[in-house]
């Protein structure tokens, strides 16, 4: 089995390439956002998101995501408990998804900040790169955040250039190519 971790900062355009590996090479894909946003709804994890971040965490049993961001995007100690409350069950996840795979393949844009290259087992990184201006244009136009809130959120994300130095592979999103550059990529993985 290959395993590869595709990351990059909010914004950098991990969606659309994994959406052009999903296309070119019919593969599943793991992506940790969507994971962890039904993991929210676990009553354990539920449990220690109200315990940490209090009753307000959830409106009408809705998990309240604003509610949160603005806590942890303001406070590392309280994004490092929130990460580690998902951390064990997210692993888990990780291993059922893999169960009669050749190919298994993992977004997140924290890979390098969660530390768990080497835990889940990763052969490759392929890093998704887009700069600082182009990354808070798409996530204005995408999620409707203000610049100062989207600055705090990649503040909290690893230097984009410490990830690309780290990462086995880059896609630069700024280019026209992308379908081009992930296709020479996971062909030249899988040869």
């Amino acid at each position: 089995m290959i395993k590869i971790g595709i990351t990059g900062g909010i914004g950098s355009g991990k969606t659309t390439i994994c959406k052009l590996i999903e296309k070119n090479f019919n593969y599943d894909i793991f992506y940790s956002d969507d994971i962890a946003k039904k993991l929210v709804y676990d009553d354990d994890i539920r449990d220690k998101i109200i315990t940490i971040f209090g009753s307000e965490s959830y409106k009408n049993n809705i998990y309240n995501t604003e509610y949160i961001s603005n806590i942890v995007f303001k406070d590392k100690n309280k994004l490092n408990y929130l990460n580690n409350i998902f951390s064990i069950r997210m692993k888990k996840e990780f291993d059922l998804f893999c169960i009669n795979r050749d190919v298994v393949i993992y977004e997140s844009a924290l890979i390098f900040e969660h530390d768990i290259k080497d835990e889940y087992g990763f052969d490759y990184i392929i890093n998704i790169f887009a700069k600082e201006e182009t990354i808070i244009d798409r996530i204005k136009h995408r999620n409707n955040l203000t610049e100062d809130v989207i600055k705090s959120i990649l503040e909290n994300q690893m230097n984009p250039i410490l990830k690309m130095m780290k990462s086995d592979y880059v896609v630069n999103t700024e280019l026209y190519n992308i379908e081009e550059q992930i296709i020479n990529i996971l062909n030249d993985i899988l040869s």
